[in-house]
């Protein structure tokens, strides 16, 4: 078994680093990836990425990249590896942001999870990136008793060769 675990958005080149793993890939063996889906995480870094002030946020500097998702990562092995099979499980877990979303004023709202999404200071944004934030965080949610809760999905990707038998 070889495991990556939450950890191909760190490699500056995670397509290459499946690739590499692959070549390791014995027989009935196994690459187990988890990695997350298209969630929150995946839309706010890509909206820093198109929208935000490099002043504030900069994705060089970030530890990882969470536009790359398990739906590329899962597209990549079946382009690149064709003579694998892969088969890729969702499921969700959440993060509570109901103090975030539903807090008015600004200096009152408890941001420090989004802050840590967006691997930004929230804070620091616009007025009008700050609305925009907590608009995708709001699309991203499901109200649960009345309290708003982000999804967030994780996937788990298997890898293996065909059964020769």
């Amino acid at each position: 078994i070889i495991m990556l675990a939450h950890c191909l958005y760190t490699f500056e080149d995670p397509f290459g680093a499946v690739s590499h793993a692959v070549k390791f890939l014995k027989p009935h063996g196994k690459i187990l990836i988890f990695h997350e889906g298209e969630s929150v995480c995946s839309e706010l870094y890509t909206y820093m990425i198109n929208r935000s002030d490099p002043n504030i946020f900069n994705s060089s500097l970030t530890h990882g990249d969470h536009t790359l998702t398990a739906t590329k990562i899962e597209s990549y092995i079946r382009d690149t590896h064709p003579e694998l099979l892969a088969t890729v499980t969702y499921g969700s877990c959440y993060y509570d942001v109901d103090e975030f979303v539903r807090e008015e004023e600004e200096s009152k709202r408890n941001d420090d999870l989004i802050t840590f999404l967006l691997q930004a200071q929230y804070q620091e944004l616009s007025k009008e990136a700050r609305r925009d934030i907590n608009e995708i965080v709001v699309r991203n949610s499901d109200v649960v008793d009345g309290k708003y809760f982000a999804r967030h999905m994780c996937a788990g990707i298997i890898v293996s060769l065909p059964s020769k038998e």
